[in-house]
């Protein structure tokens, strides 16, 4: 059965739009879990935005513009994501 997927702005419908024609990605769980590490002595706390299960794994999706992406909570949030998964737009 197909769900609508919640998204919280256009560059996330975006992504979700890219990921819904992929014919790799079986499945799209928004918001997914809570991510929680210490990066440079500070804990982090960051729910990626997306999960998408795919014919070669699973991939943890964060989505940001690419001009908030210098920013220190930004960067702090996503050290917790792989730099493949991050998408820049």
């Amino acid at each position: 059965m197909r769900d609508h997927v919640i998204y919280e702005s256009r560059l996330e419908l975006a992504r979700l739009l890219f990921d819904d024609f992929d014919p790799a990605v079986r499945r799209i769980v928004a918001q997914p879990f809570l991510l929680k590490t210490e990066v440079e002595g500070q804990v982090r706390k960051h729910i990626p935005d997306y999960l998408l299960v795919t014919d070669d794994g699973l991939v943890v999706v964060g989505v940001k513009p690419s001009r908030r992406v210098t920013r220190p909570e930004v960067v702090g949030c996503h050290a917790t994501l792989s730099p493949e998964s991050v998408c820049l737009m």
